[in-house]
């Protein structure tokens, strides 16, 4: 068969327009299959103006603006805030706070769970019981608790962190599947002043028969002049470095949660106890329509001295709060009704330890479009105590709230609350309206009052307003706020 150089040509040609459109095909089908560089933009902008009656010279402004770019598997994030800059002043600028996220886990194909972060982090978490050992002292009538020994998180920064110190974090979080260990955690962070926190978890079980976690934290915090504590400020005592540690257990499945906590507070200049400790214990029982939330808090001394050089003035903490639920006929309505009490052992600026009780009943009626909550509470209720010290007179609050939602005109959400007693009363109301806008916008306008008045004191309080504007769509999403308070004196 004799074969042509013509023919031959063509059948190259055509070979390697096969060839080459196939390969195209599949670069096209990588291109489509992996998964964009950009991802999503976050800009918010909050501008405030206060207006004071009696001082107009110190009427002044506050900006608010931070940014968030979400990269595939980077993230970068820069937050600029100047709070009270009066308006006959010069303000001082301050630079703006900056942190970037790297995870490497969604940057390669294979599985590498680490997580790097530097500049101005914050560490939150387990870490928030250096600063406060105790479960929320706030009286609710309804509380959904998340009892996870959850270990160290790392937050990029807002426009309040431009003090903070540079710091570097690295996160290793590793999940398992089919496997009794459910996840492994290692974080350690560390700034430029030389505090280091380190972090570990271990999670056994599933959350559908019981999950099982535990997390150690450690850190080594500097207490000083750049610290806002008494302790730091103090004359008398040098500026030092404070070793605190955190081990919490907890336990959560479908009827049962509860969590222990304990910590560890080096004390440098105490003597006679160089290590303080604090214990805390959070339960939740679901039976059906019925739940139960009571936590117990406990200190060794009333001198612990906390990572940033305060001391930590609740000694010891009780609450109980349970509360149930109960549908209408045809589940019209859902009426959800809860108690509270409160217990509290807690030092005052004077150094005399105090017994403070609170008591709480609050009732919630949600139907199809609307939702009506009201409550009374009774505060700074002082039970007998075995310190002398002067009474504090009872504070009784009433609280209601009613919003409508779901419907096609605007929805309505307002509160107000009445908190007298022998010697003040305090009133608070607030209203939001959200407007319906096209799709992915949304526009909410805000008013708040607040009025105190004292015996034998001029009444004081303000009034503000805020309008914001939300863009939500599926590459940016934008806030923009705008206030102006009036404070009256």
């Amino acid at each position: 068969m004799k074969i042509s150089f013509k023919n031959l040509f063509l059948a190259v040609m055509i070979l390697k327009i096969s060839i080459s459109g196939s390969a195209y095909t599949e670069n096209r089908k990588k291109q489509i299959d992996k998964p964009a560089l950009y991802r999503q933009l976050n800009i918010s902008m909050r501008d405030s103006v206060r207006i004071f009656q009696d001082e107009p010279e110190d009427n002044d402004y506050s900006i608010n603006v931070a940014g968030t770019l979400f990269l595939n598997g980077l993230t970068m994030k820069a937050a600029w805030k100047e709070e009270n800059i009066k308006f006959e002043e010069e303000p001082e600028i301050h630079e703006a706070a900056w942190a970037a996220s790297l995870n490497l886990d969604k940057l390669i194909e294979a599985y590498v769970p680490l997580t790097f972060s530097f500049g101005q982090i914050k560490a939150a978490g387990s870490t928030s019981k250096f600063q406060r050992p105790f479960f929320s002292n706030t009286a609710s009538a309804f509380s959904t608790p998340s009892l996870n020994a959850a270990g160290m998180k790392i937050n990029l920064p807002t426009g309040n962190d431009y003090k903070k110190p540079l710091a570097g974090a690295l996160d290793f979080n590793y999940h398992l599947k089919n496997s009794i260990v459910n996840r492994i955690r290692l974080s350690f962070l560390m700034n430029e002043n030389e505090e280091n926190i380190f972090s570990a978890i271990l999670a056994v079980g599933n959350s559908s028969r019981g999950l099982l976690s535990f997390s150690y934290t450690v850190g080594n915090f500097y207490a000083g002049t750049q610290t806002s504590g008494w302790f730091c400020n103090h004359t008398m005592i040098p500026e030092s470095r404070l070793f605190c540690q955190n081990l919490q257990a907890s336990f959560t499945s479908r009827h049962f949660l509860s969590q222990i906590s304990t910590g560890i507070f080096e004390s440098p200049h105490d003597t006679r106890e160089k290590f303080k400790y604090s214990f805390s214990c959070e339960n939740s029982i679901k039976l059906n329509n019925c739940r139960i939330n009571f936590s117990a808090y406990s200190a060794s001394s009333p001198s612990i001295i906390n990572s940033s050089g305060s001391i930590i003035k609740t000694v010891s903490l009780f609450k109980i709060n349970p509360y149930f639920i109960m549908y209408t006929p045809k589940n019209s309505a859902r009426i959800k009704t809860g108690l509270c009490f409160m217990l509290e052992d807690k030092i005052q600026e004077d150094g005399d330890p105090k017994f403070f009780a609170k008591a709480l009943i609050g009732t919630e009626i949600r139907t199809k479009n609307t939702t009506e909550f009201i409550s009374f509470q009774i505060s700074d209720i002082e039970p007998e105590s075995p310190y002398t010290s002067s009474l504090i007179p009872a504070t009784y609050t009433a609280s209601a709230r009613f919003s409508v939602n779901k419907t096609p005109l605007p929805s309505i959400s307002c509160s107000c609350s009445i908190a007298p007693d022998a010697y003040t009363a305090i009133y608070r109301s607030s209203a939001q309206v959200k407007f319906p806008t096209t799709r992915g916008t949304i526009f909410f306008l805000k008013s708040s009052f607040y009025l105190k008045t004292k015996e034998n004191d001029p009444w004081s309080g303000n009034a503000e307003i805020t309008a914001e504007l939300k863009l939500n769509k599926k590459k940016l999403r934008t806030s923009t706020a705008f206030s102006i308070k009036y404070v009256y004196i």
